[in-house]
């Protein structure tokens, strides 16, 4: 059976912004935990690829996942190389009320070595759970700076 997370949250902020977040991959070393650096290449006018530098190599160094987008309602990723066999996520952005914005994270996983897959499935989740609670923090940050300048 394929690993899944599933991650759900409710921020008062609006869809745009949080969108926002998720979306600006080249800041990620500054807030998600154990990304040492993002390389992006742009492929279409909703569509890039992003190249993951992790800081553990015995989380596979790296990987690289094709993003598309429908601003300010989801993005979709897909694996494009890398650790994993299988790799296949999605942020989706729903507005509730006139400024809040439910946060949902879904992501399928599989590893291409079934042995590395036992050891590092409950790890990997785990990383998926800090990343998104990352995302979460940064939004209140990013967007209580805006709401109160």
């Amino acid at each position: 059976m394929m690993p899944k997370v599933h991650r759900q949250a409710l921020l008062p902020y609006p869809p745009e912004a949080l969108f926002d977040v998720v979306h600006r991959v080249e800041d990620y070393p500054v807030f998600v935990p154990h990304i040492r650096d993002v390389v992006v290449t742009p492929v279409a006018e909703n569509e890039l690829i992003a190249r993951v530098q992790l800081d553990s190599a015995a989380l596979g160094g790296f990987f690289a996942t094709r993003n598309r987008w429908e601003r300010p309602h989801w993005l979709k990723m897909q694996l494009e190389e890398g650790p994993l066999s299988y790799l296949q996520g999605q942020w989706r952005f729903e507005a509730v009320g006139d400024s809040g914005c439910r946060v949902t994270l879904d992501l399928d996983f599989d590893f291409a070595n079934r042995l590395i897959g036992l050891a590092f499935s409950r790890v990997f989740g785990h990383l998926v759970g800090q990343l998104f609670d990352a995302f979460v923090q940064r939004s209140r940050e990013v967007c209580s700076d805006k709401q109160n300048s």
